[in-house]
């Protein structure tokens, strides 16, 4: 019923747009997204930009990105979280903290979104 109401309120295409953000938001696959429909998907939750730069080479941990975007109090925090399986990165599950983060995991070089727990999403805007 929401669908058919959705359709007729706002066309076809923002009932398309609505459910591809259902998805995503409850642990679909974010591959294949634009980077325009993760900034409106993810318009509303907490953002934090970094440099590209940062994500060159070894690219940077993961641990220490969650401190960064304040997902995590401390580095042992998101450690503790990364090994219990707590955090997904573009909606994959990473669970080792040491692993680097680099542009190649980026969403058009542009976005990663970051998942604390089932419902704590971080949008990390990459600049430059």
């Amino acid at each position: 019923l929401a669908a058919a109401v959705t359709e007729v309120v706002h066309g076809a295409e923002a009932l398309s747009a609505a459910q591809r953000a259902s998805e995503v938001l409850f642990g679909g696959d974010i591959e294949g997204l634009g980077a325009a429909e993760v900034a409106d998907i993810f318009q509303d939750v907490p953002s934090t930009e970094i440099a590209a730069s940062r994500f060159d080479g070894e690219g940077m941990q993961l641990a220490d990105l969650m401190v960064e975007v304040q997902a995590c109090k401390s580095k042992g925090e998101a450690r503790r979280l990364l090994q219990g399986g707590g955090v997904s990165l573009n909606n994959r599950k990473w669970d080792d903290p040491n692993q680097g983060i680099t542009r190649a995991d980026t969403i058009e070089g542009r976005f990663l979104v970051l998942r604390k727990g089932r419902k704590n999403y971080f949008l990390v805007k990459v600049l430059g």
